[in-house]
């Protein structure tokens, strides 16, 4: 479970408007994983902070559990617990798998 206060997307946005403004990136990715998690994003971000925000869902829809028991084995160890997402896991197998972060844009 989350432990300490929720962030809210206009918390989110004011911060990197702040990093923006302050000149801290010169461009930004962002992924969220979460139920609703295009919430946090959803037309808030300006195209001029230079950000590219990616999350599992959009801000009406839940995230589909993955690697969840019997499918959560680590070292021999079962989790009892659900490891991740859909979304996420797929995005990763692929980058691992079959396009190589180091070759593949996030925009491809």
């Amino acid at each position: 479970m989350p432990v300490g206060d929720y962030m809210y997307a206009d918390q989110m946005n004011a911060a990197i408007k702040t990093a923006h403004d302050k000149k801290l990136f010169g461009q930004m990715a962002i992924y969220f994983e979460s139920c609703e998690s295009g919430s946090m994003f959803e037309n808030l971000l300006k195209p001029e902070w230079g950000v590219y925000a990616m999350s599992a869902t959009n801000s009406e829809e839940g995230s589909w559990a993955a690697y969840c028991p019997p499918s959560d084995m680590i070292d021999q160890v079962e989790m009892n617990t659900c490891l991740g997402d859909w979304f996420s896991a797929r995005w990763m197998e692929d980058s691992d798998r079959v396009h190589p972060l180091n070759s593949e844009t996030l925009k491809k």
